[in-house]
């Protein structure tokens, strides 16, 4: 019975985890690979806590984002696209290079 908890109480953490990332909009291949961090912990039976405080930090932003208003989900979307076009616009200038 032990060795089914043990087996067990991983996949669900990691289930948890996916669920809150996938959530907070990542892909569903970047949530399955964050989320086998807490998995892989957990079977090795080293750093538990790490992986469990992972789970619950990335659960209660998904909570959190959950009870936000609509709007406000809108404008803050609004500024991180803003902030990455930014982003993405101050990398492709190339400088000029010296004679």
């Amino acid at each position: 019975m032990y060795i089914v908890s043990r087996m067990l109480k991983p996949i669900v953490v990691a289930v948890i985890m996916f669920i809150s990332l996938h959530y907070l909009g990542l892909s569903v291949v970047q949530a399955l690979l964050v989320c086998l961090i807490p998995l892989a912990l957990g079977w090795l039976n080293i750093l538990t806590e790490v992986g469990y405080l992972l789970t619950a930090v990335f659960m209660m932003a998904a909570i959190g984002w959950a009870v936000v208003p609509t709007d406000v989900k809108a404008a803050v979307v609004q500024n991180v696209k803003l902030v990455l076009d930014d982003f993405a616009n101050r990398d492709a200038v190339t400088t000029p290079t010296g004679t």
